[in-house]
């Protein structure tokens, strides 16, 4: 869906009117959210949807719109600020981190705005697998949900405002804020979903996000290790004197050095180091030190299982792939094949495998007819943006065209295409470079991604090949025969028109090509 299917602003419109324009299409639901298309069928449902909300005239922001990505990735960072800053500023006192005053301010403001903006945004209903958009639904969903926390989070800090006193009720305030690590459940899922947007892989993005977030953990245990003696004094109006905090003289330290101090100490309890001396007295930190010594115990035996299932998977999908290179090493030695040619294969599997095997035909023989066309529609969705002359086709008959198409591997050097030949086939270069070369052997030109070649044999009755085609390096080629191309591009006149006409000037510039190089040999 364009711009051009809102209504047109004229050409005087004034800066304020084109902002808002803008936010009206990025509110809309978009075939560039990757979600999108996961969510839904195929591109002609994601456009029928669009021109709805266009028709009603919605204001809720789509979950799939362009607005959620660049939002969900500006939150992100956000939240991952107030996970880090907030429980420092709650545990080592207001009034000596509150002198970034300006800073948290900002945060308190970005988190009121997303506490808006959340009463205006779309939500994934997972048990039905649809979106609500209902104003009420989505307010009624937060309400019973994280409004309470997300808004108890938002009460500013009493030390942000200037010095004053400290009392026990300004203290229990300045600890309202550590209400924002209930954000911690979203912070994740943003920031998985931004790696998403940034086309980061999946498997190194939750294992930054594992490490991120055991970070995280230690950083909480350190600000909740210098806390903890600090609620006895909030009860009975002074720290146990027992408690390792006056043993070990910490508040004679610098800030740093008491937060470095806290954090080696945590550290220790989470991954069961035995320290040089114990100090641990209070009956609190004792409990608290037994709960820590479980948990971190919990949570280096999950990220070790986690670590060695994905090392042993990969180990896996890696043995299964060389045993496949052994059998084929074995029928090469077998059928006596060059060296040369041994190496042309061996290439073709690493690139076909990428040193994981598995048995393309064996997955896609048990699948529905639908979900292999729902796949074959994900993997082409890009190939398919590249495609220039795909623009001007409908998409019911694009989603026909996919399934038609047959993707074939070329190393370099192959021969695709030969001169004088009859043509059978038009194709489609998905990924690589390809050159063209006249009959007699004059290099025309190269084309690379999103190119096609081949169309002039079955555009023209009784016209054979008019050029070489080689491939320069490996290529994904992606091949429709002429029955298919007389069924569904055929009908296509604009498309026809074009093609056509462009099939001309390749005619003409092969045959120019030629000339000058016969004429220059001759010479």
């Amino acid at each position: 869906m364009s711009e051009g299917e809102l209504p047109k602003l004229s050409a005087k419109a004034g800066c304020l009117a084109r902002v808002k324009r803008t936010l009206e299409l990025s509110i809309l639901i978009s075939e560039k959210n990757p979600y999108s298309l996961q969510f839904y069928e195929n591109l002609t449902t994601i456009r029928k949807l669009r021109m709805r909300q266009i028709a009603t005239g919605s204001t809720i922001i789509h979950c799939f719109s362009d607005f959620r990505i660049y939002y969900e990735m500006w939150m992100a960072v956000i939240f991952s600020i107030c996970l880090i800053h907030f429980p420092l500023q709650a545990s080592f006192g207001g009034r000596e981190v509150s002198m970034l005053r300006i800073f948290k301010l900002c945060v308190d403001c970005a988190c009121v705005a997303d506490i808006a903006l959340r009463f205006r945004t779309a939500y994934v209903e997972e048990k039905e697998k649809r979106v609500i958009t209902d104003p009420q639904q989505i307010a009624m969903k937060y309400l019973r949900t994280f409004f309470v926390p997300d808004l108890i989070s938002t009460i500013p800090d009493p030390y942000t405002f200037g010095p004053g006193g400290s009392t026990i009720f300004l203290d229990i305030l300045s600890l309202l804020c550590l209400f924002k690590l209930s954000r911690a459940a979203t912070t994740y899922e943003y920031l998985l979903r931004s790696a998403q947007y940034l086309r980061i892989d999946k498997p190194i993005c939750r294992t930054l996000l594992t490490a991120f977030f055991f970070i995280l953990f230690c950083h909480w245990t350190a600000c909740a290790v210098y806390l903890l003696p600090h609620f006895r004094r909030a009860l009975t109006g002074q720290i146990d004197k027992d408690s390792w905090t006056l043993r070990e003289r910490i508040f004679d330290e610098s800030l740093e050095q008491r937060y470095f101090h806290t954090l080696y100490k945590a550290s220790a309890y989470i991954l069961a180091i035995k320290q040089q001396t114990v100090t641990e007295q209070a009956f609190e930190e004792k409990i608290f030190a037994c709960v820590l010594y479980i948990v971190g115990k919990l949570i280096v035996f999950y990220i070790t299982v986690m670590a060695v299932g994905k090392f042993l998977n990969i180990w896996s999908l890696e043995s299964k792939y060389y045993e496949v290179v052994e059998e084929l090493e074995g029928f090469m030695r077998r059928k006596q094949l060059s060296t040369a040619t041994r190496n042309r294969l061996l290439q073709y599997y690493n690139y076909k495998f990428r040193r994981t095997y598995f048995e393309e035909h064996t997955i896609k023989s048990i699948l529905s007819e639908r979900l292999r066309q729902q796949i074959n529609q994900n993997i082409m969705q890009k190939f398919i943006g590249n495609v220039e002359i795909f623009n001007c086709i409908p998409q019911e008959t694009m989603n026909r065209i996919i399934n038609h198409l047959h993707l074939e591997v070329f190393l370099p050097h192959d021969l695709i295409i030969k001169a004088g030949t009859v043509g059978e086939a038009m194709y489609f270069l998905g990924s690589g470079t390809v050159a063209v070369y006249t009959p007699s052997g004059k290099e025309v030109c190269h084309l690379q991604d999103g190119a096609h070649f081949g169309e002039i044999a079955l555009l023209k009755k009784e016209q054979k090949r008019t050029a070489h085609v080689f491939a320069v390096e490996i290529c994904e080629v992606y091949k429709l025969d002429k029955r298919s191309f007389n069924s569904y591009l055929r009908p296509v006149k604009e498309l026809m028109d074009q093609m056509l006409q462009e099939a001309n000037l390749r005619i003409e510039m092969t045959k120019d090509f030629e000339d000058i190089h016969i004429r220059d040999y001759k010479f």
